[in-house]
């Protein structure tokens, strides 16, 4: 394992990432979620499921730096007077779980037909797998983008661009995909 990330450090993606700032920041903000989120029960301040800690008469107290806020809660509280900060790191507890269970199913999925396209050997069946994966990538990323699209103009400029936002999002993923599907594809 350390010869892997040794080998990664010494590559060029970890050169890059080295010399990011930017990245470096990213990456120590990531790893405090992840941190706060697996271990949210000894780095909360408090218990927000503990219904017997909880006081009514310290609801909807704003945040520490605000006039009336306390260092006790430092995001404030909400209306039933659980620590809004502590309610982060268990929610992100439970974001972690639901992000970790999709990648697993979606990698079991994908491999499953990447396995059974490269069995069958079919350039047709390739061709159509490729096909529904970018539908359902498009389906999932086109009302982001129209949102996008649509919060960054006015109406008069809203179809143009939100139609170069939408087409465009997935432009490297198509043409990645392609690339790979006519290198594997057999010859005529």
């Amino acid at each position: 394992m350390s010869n892997l990330v040794v080998r990664w450090w010494d590559s060029d993606v970890g050169y890059s990432f080295r010399h990011s700032p930017t990245a470096m920041v990213a990456a120590l903000i990531a790893l405090l979620c992840i941190v706060c989120g697996l271990f949210a029960h000894w780095v909360a301040p408090h218990n927000p499921l503990d219904l017997t800690t909880l006081d009514l008469m310290d609801a909807r107290l704003p945040p520490a730096w605000m006039e009336g806020g306390t260092g006790k809660y430092l995001l404030g509280t909400d209306e039933q007077g659980r620590d809004i900060l502590s309610a982060l790191f268990y929610g992100a507890r439970i974001s972690l779980i639901v992000g970790g269970i999709s990648v697993v199913i979606s990698v079991i999925v994908g491999v499953a037909l990447g396995l059974l396209a490269g069995f069958v050997g079919d350039h047709h069946l390739a061709l159509a797998l490729q096909r529904d994966v970018l539908a359902r990538r498009r389906a999932a990323v086109g009302p982001v983008d129209r949102a996008v699209a649509a919060s960054l103009t006015s109406a008069r400029t809203a179809s143009p661009m939100r139609l170069s936002c939408t087409t465009t999002s997935a432009w490297p993923i198509n043409r990645a995909a392609r690339r790979v599907s006519s290198s594997t594809s057999p010859g005529p």
